[in-house]
């Protein structure tokens, strides 16, 4: 419950769905305290063969490790097995960048709303629901400064919470 009223939709979401599959994972085992670190390595593994990413494995893994302090501190589990394991090494690779005839080729096959949406995000960076929650109110076209606020009615909160201003380029203003 402390996560459906402390964190967005998706995140709860998130949160639900490694908690399910580590419960899978370990129908066999009665009780948590049964669980061991060489227990939650070979969880670790498994679960290396069906995500994408090691970023994703790390998440999981950190959820699982926040789920298990809080075991620890409310639910009398006598030690955290997950405490010292160390995430996985990530390599970082660069973000795909589109290409000037990329960008063209979107602009002239979009009309002039289509236009404003595809040069507000390539100029600002916003994430898709921070441009879905941008509201006339947001924008200051005299000083040249969007800004992402929190729209609690809208329940849409900017990731961490992030409400920040965005300098607008001339030819954003203008499109």
């Amino acid at each position: 419950n402390h996560l459906r009223v402390n964190q967005k939709l998706n995140t709860y979401r998130r949160y639900r769905s490694v908690l399910d599959n580590f419960r899978g994972y370990f129908a066999g085992k009665r009780y948590l305290n049964e669980i061991s670190r060489g227990d939650i390595l070979g969880y670790r593994d498994f679960r290396a063969t069906r995500v994408a990413s090691p970023v994703t494995l790390n998440s999981e893994t950190t959820m699982i490790r926040a789920f298990l302090y809080w075991c620890l501190e409310f639910k009398g589990l006598q030690e955290n097995p997950s405490s010292n394991i160390k995430p996985r090494k990530v390599i970082g690779k660069r973000a795909e960048v589109y290409s000037d005839e990329e960008i063209e080729q979107m602009l002239s096959a979009s009309d002039t709303q289509e236009d404003a949406i595809l040069l507000t995000l390539l100029y600002t960076g916003l994430r898709e629901q921070e441009l879905c929650h941008l509201a006339w109110e947001d924008l200051d076209m005299d000083k040249k400064v969007l800004r992402v606020t929190a729209k609690p009615e809208e329940q849409f909160a900017p990731k961490t919470w992030e409400e920040r201003e965005i300098e607008m380029s001339d030819d954003l203003v203008d499109a």
